[in-house]
């Protein structure tokens, strides 16, 4: 398996802590990707991340029917040689196709950029915090945020989830699912508010250092458009990209999102 197939794997070894683990959770898990379900309305909650593996179409079927039967919206993620043996399928069944999403490695380590405060999310208070960051820098509901966020630190490997302040004022969030020496970077949040003043930068680099000293040395994500631009002034590079369909609205790709 080449890099960008690690990596996938990984990735869908992750998106249950943070999906599945919610109330109405749900996790289809195999060789052919995983179907991770939160039972929340929206279709960036729901993921079904297929692997380069024969039978893609099979697998894509199959995560979609099942989250028909729960009334959920899905966001469907594909590598490029899957893709082509997914997309018709995926129109037939009424998706829309929804842009692509890269994923990045980190190649290039880069050193601390910027001053916070950094608080790691344990308790109720600042659940409460990081779900309404999140929900604000994406449009989503802050209570289906806050329920996703209690829910992930109940699972077996949950989720480390980070806060950044400045001067008292929460201002940014991330969320790093660890994998023995790899880490991916999920959930990436400043609020419009907050943007442009170098707090996200400054939270990713901190957390990126003290991770290293924890003995991780790989780290990936899947970037939305939005995010892009800082994970190239950081030292990511593209290792893989996936197409994306989404049944309903997405604020993560190109169509229905922002």
């Amino acid at each position: 398996m080449d890099e960008a197939g690690e990596l996938l794997d990984m990735a869908a070894k992750a998106a249950p802590s943070m999906l599945s683990c919610a109330p109405g959770g749900f996790t289809m898990t195999g060789p052919h990707g995983v179907l991770a379900l939160s039972g929340e309305k929206q279709a960036d909650l729901n993921m079904l991340l297929i692997a380069a593996a024969p039978g893609p179409e099979d697998f894509f079927l199959a995560g979609v029917d099942c989250a028909a039967r729960r009334g959920l919206p899905l966001l469907a993620l594909a590598p490029r040689g899957a893709a082509e043996r997914v997309r018709p399928v995926a129109r037939q069944k009424g998706f829309a196709q929804a842009g692509e999403m890269p994923v990045m490695r980190l190649k290039t380590e880069t050193g601390l950029q910027g001053e916070c405060d950094i608080t790691r999310v344990r308790g109720t208070d600042d659940v409460e915090i990081a779900g309404r960051l999140q929900a604000e820098a994406f449009g989503l509901p802050q209570a289906a945020m806050r329920r996703l966020l209690e829910a992930s630190l109940t699972c077996p490997t949950p989720p480390q989830i980070f806060i950044a302040a400045r001067d008292g004022v929460a201002m940014s969030t991330v969320t790093i699912t660890p994998h023995g020496d790899t880490a991916g970077v999920w959930t990436m949040a400043t609020p419009q508010a907050h943007q442009r003043k170098g707090i996200g930068r400054a939270l990713l680099t901190r957390v990126l250092r003290d991770l290293r000293g924890d003995g991780v040395r790989r780290f990936y994500l899947f970037a939305t458009e939005a995010g892009k631009p800082l994970y190239d002034s950081l030292g990511f590079e593209t290792v893989a990209t996936l197409n994306a369909w989404i049944s309903g609205t997405s604020v993560q790709t190109t169509v229905g999102g922002r």
